[in-house]
């Protein structure tokens, strides 16, 4: 379970020198506290956060919980851009696939 929240070194913190892939350089994490929307995405924080954080000690990884916010995650790439997708409803393994491609994408 350890190296499945390890993103193959895609979530790092940015390099020193310029190059032109696109890093994932923060991950957010919006959802409610109360929804039944967002029980997929707490369930998933719940078990993967720890991990996650823990083989990407450089990546911010923001949980942001506010009551009625859709849950949504969103990614920050190099020069500002950004990506979200909605996890309304889904369960832990699709919202795992999600946080999967947002950090495959930055590569």
């Amino acid at each position: 379970m350890a190296s499945k929240y390890a993103f193959s070194g895609t979530l790092k913190e940015v390099r020193r020198h310029s190059q032109p892939s696109s890093l994932t350089i923060q991950l957010r994490f919006h959802f409610c506290q109360t929804s039944e929307a967002s029980t997929g995405l707490k369930q998933f924080l719940q078990k993967a956060y720890p991990v996650m954080k823990k083989h990407n000690p450089s990546t911010p990884l923001l949980v942001r919980e506010a009551f009625g916010t859709p849950p949504k995650i969103w990614a920050r790439y190099e020069k500002g851009r950004e990506v979200s997708v909605s996890v309304d409803g889904l369960s832990t393994a699709e919202v795992e696939k999600q946080v999967q491609s947002l950090a495959q994408a930055s590569s």
